[in-house]
């Protein structure tokens, strides 16, 4: 926006156009000027209480009442100071009219409201002023900065001159506005999704004996089943370790646990346990590329290498589920006797509300097997493991 100037402000005179004299004629049509675009913030408010707006520009009007008219806080949304006025040939400050319909929420000034040797976009005469104002509604507020860039008002009109020269474009120094956007929450994806074992070995060892038997390492394909585009998808661990009776039990070995070597920031001493988020494809590095899993649009898949650490070459049971942004929040189930949380455990063998694998020794073998439900046990809800 770009308000009238200050010229001809305190002028007096004969009439002009109507108006008692010059200065009474700038003076209500920068008001006025201020009134339009409160209403227009007003009537945008009303159309959605959650836009977010930057009103940015020139307004040719101080962070302060000046003493003519209280232009800023009437953009603003604030009373005005004084609150009323008086006849105007006695009494200069023009409070808003009766046509002033306030933004609510009132605007939050970037610029601020103290003067300070740097808070000045313009010089007049030698005097720095503040003309050039950035205010944003509310739910901007915190997230929304505003620096005055130095490339003009410092610098002799002659540099305008220069075609070389970037500096003194304008009388004015340009305002630079940052907004930092909020980051996507990521949900729970499960029920948009399937997770499919394709491959297992037992390759090397990374974190050695004698903590360490060996890295069982699981190829899966992540499958975006849905008509919902997922970006930021990483999984999550939920359960990682020896089994106990229950048919979700999990019981981490101590003080060498099992643990998602190719989680983010795991080690052979810290992380990849429950909680632990994997986000690249195949770890970083050195075990993996770095390679982010990133964006599933429908039906895309990703190939994605799951490698655990394992204390001895036993029976295991690892329960993931997997995150992303996009839609709501899949629904948690509350199968296996698990109380409300992340699911540890699945009926549904590789997809659905959950993703478990069981682990199983057979023969010097290690082979993989989804979670399955049973029959079910008399009086309860829950299924037997088979």
């Amino acid at each position: 926006m770009h308000q009238r100037s200050l010229n001809d402000i305190a002028t007096g005179g004969s009439p002009v156009n109507g108006y008692p004299n010059e200065g009474y004629r700038v003076r209500h049509k920068r008001q006025l000027q201020a009134e339009f675009v409160a209403n227009l913030i007003h009537q945008r408010q009303i159309l959605n209480p959650n836009e977010r707006m930057v009103v940015i520009g020139d307004f040719n009007g101080f962070q302060f009442n000046d003493g003519y008219a209280d232009i800023y806080n009437t953009i603003l949304g604030n009373a005005p100071t004084p609150p009323t006025s008086g006849a105007n040939d006695t009494r200069v400050v023009l409070a808003p009219t009766a046509a002033w319909n306030p933004p609510t929420p009132p605007l939050v000034s970037l610029t601020g409201t103290a003067v300070n040797s740097s808070n000045y976009s313009f010089l007049f005469d030698g005097s720095a002023q503040t003309l050039d104002q950035v205010a944003v509604t509310q739910n901007l507020s915190g997230i929304a900065f505003s620096e005055t860039a130095r490339v003009n008002a410092d610098f002799p009109e002659v540099d305008r001159n220069n075609p070389a020269s970037p500096k003194r474009l304008s009388d004015h120094d340009p305002k630079r506005v940052t907004i930092l956007v909020p980051t996507a929450t990521p949900v729970l994806q499960n029920c948009r999704v399937s997770l499919n074992i394709t491959g297992q070995a037992l390759a090397g060892n990374t974190c050695g004996l004698p903590n360490y038997a060996g890295d069982l390492v699981l190829t899966a394909v992540l499958t975006n089943t849905s008509t919902q585009t997922i970006s930021d998808v990483f999984v999550q661990v939920v359960g990682l370790g020896y089994p106990d009776s229950t048919p979700t039990g999990v019981i981490v070995a101590t003080p060498n646990p099992h643990r998602l070597l190719t989680a983010d920031g795991a080690t052979c001493s810290s992380g990849g346990q429950a909680g632990a988020d994997q986000s690249t494809v195949n770890g970083q590095a050195p075990i993996g590329s770095n390679t982010p899993i990133g964006t599933l649009n429908p039906r895309e898949s990703r190939v994605i290498t799951l490698r655990l650490a394992l204390p001895g070459v036993r029976r295991l049971r690892f329960f993931v589920n997997v995150f992303g942004v996009g839609g709501t929040a899949c629904p948690v189930a509350l199968n296996e006797g698990q109380a409300p949380g992340l699911v540890m455990a699945t009926t549904v063998p590789l997809k659905g509300t959950g993703f478990g694998f069981e682990l199983l020794q057979d023969k010097g073998r290690l082979t993989v097997a989804p979670l399955t439900s049973g029959t079910a046990i008399p009086g309860t809800r829950f299924g037997r493991r088979r």
